[in-house]
């Protein structure tokens, strides 16, 4: 890797932190398997992640693969944050309703 000095940095797993290291991964796994034009769900996306990290993690996800369709399960404040309305679908209730009307299949 170019260390902006006109030499090199060899970066190696042990040296990067957590999130760092999660980060690569989800770059690595949609580029290796060629990830486009898919619907990826994800469950956690934040962990281990710095809260800026998960605000930029919207972002990062659109730049690596713009033509996916990203589903997160998340619990992180700073992840519900970095979504517009635009992105967010409101899904319609249940069509299904039980005969005892305690609750909904």
């Amino acid at each position: 890797m170019d260390n902006g000095n006109g030499g090199e940095t060899r970066l190696y797993p042990e040296d990067l932190s957590h999130g760092e290291l999660k980060q690569l991964t989800m770059f690595a796994w949609l580029k290796a398997n060629e990830i486009e034009n898919a619907i990826v769900l994800m469950d956690e996306v934040e962990i281990a992640l710095h809260p800026d990290w998960q605000y930029q993690v919207i972002i990062d996800l659109n730049e690596w693969a713009p033509s996916n369709q990203y589903i997160l399960a998340t619990h992180s404040y700073e992840l519900c944050r970095a979504v517009t309305p635009a992105h967010v679908k409101d899904l319609p209730p249940p069509l299904i309703q039980r005969e005892n009307n305690h609750g909904i299949e």
